[in-house]
């Protein structure tokens, strides 16, 4: 995630950093020009696809796109947008709005859905509006985090997803011994969800992220999976798996062929309102 601290924040007479992202040559000029005239500095993308790489590389006060290209548009970049930067406005355009991409901008997150044509002075001020807001957000993500690292309940959609999909991507298992004090052995071990995401920081994060998101299952069937490829390679004795309460209305946990299900006779299955994972 793109975390700009507030020695990093740019000077008070600079108007921020916008990123424009625009299949059409012509429109990309004619917004960088006005942009720039208006004391932004501005990184142009020609399309989604190097979007997400100067995205990959920089921190951008605003960022401003176009919904409809050919590679990748506008709502699937605003998806990958949010998978590393929670905070930065996203403002859409297009010259063909609808309601389906509409709903799908404010779902995922989008400050502004502006239709074209718009004035020059509309499209100038939304973005130093956009770039204010940055700023206020960074000071609220800075107040959150001395606060502490639980998930704020205002973090939107788009953010949840992105960071849900990161933790699900990086998710490991830790096995902690369950040791029979009269036999001074390891009687099983127990699986607890780990995750390297930077943000979903501790399994009761990831956890509520995907309850919010009605996800519980994948990360059910993610936990159940990773537990089965350590089992597979490894001579060990029984295995505690923890289970949500939803994860007993999966089918796919009850599957024969699901990946848990070849080492069933070495599995416990221990059900909770929430998985234990601590």
């Amino acid at each position: 995630m793109c975390l700009v601290t507030s020695s990093q924040r740019r000077p008070e007479n600079q108007r921020g950093r916008v990123l424009l992202v625009d299949d059409d040559p012509s429109l990309l000029r004619l917004f960088c020009r006005l942009l720039e005239d208006a004391g932004f500095a501005v990184v142009a993308a020609a399309n989604g696809k190097e979007a997400i790489e100067k995205i990959e590389a920089n921190c951008f006060d605003v960022i401003l796109s176009d919904i409809v290209m050919q590679d990748i548009g506008g709502i699937e970049l605003l998806r990958a947008v949010r998978q590393r930067d929670l905070d930065v406005p996203v403002l859409l355009m297009t010259g063909g709005p609808d309601l389906t991409s509409a709903v799908n901008a404010v779902e995922y997150g989008a400050l502004r859905y502006m239709e074209k044509p718009f004035k020059p002075d509309e499209l100038v001020n939304a973005v130093r509006e956009a770039s204010s807001l940055h700023a206020l957000a960074l000071l609220k993500r800075e107040a959150l985090a001395l606060a502490g690292d639980g998930l704020h309940p205002q973090v939107d959609r788009a953010a949840l997803e992105g960071n849900l999909v990161a933790a699900l991507d990086s998710l490991w298992m830790a096995f902690q011994p369950v040791v029979s004090w009269s036999k001074k052995s390891v009687i099983a071990y127990e699986a607890l969800l780990r995750s390297g995401s930077a943000v979903l920081t501790n399994p009761g994060a990831v956890l509520e992220a995907a309850e919010r998101l009605g996800r519980l299952n994948d990360v059910g069937r993610a936990v159940r999976a990773c537990v089965a490829r350590v089992v597979a390679d490894a001579p060990v004795p029984s295995i505690f798996v923890n289970l949500h309460s939803q994860d007993l209305m999966d089918e796919n946990l009850y599957d024969p062929g699901a990946p848990l299900s070849v080492a069933a006779s070495r599995i416990v299955l221990v059900a909770g309102h929430a998985h234990q994972n601590v």
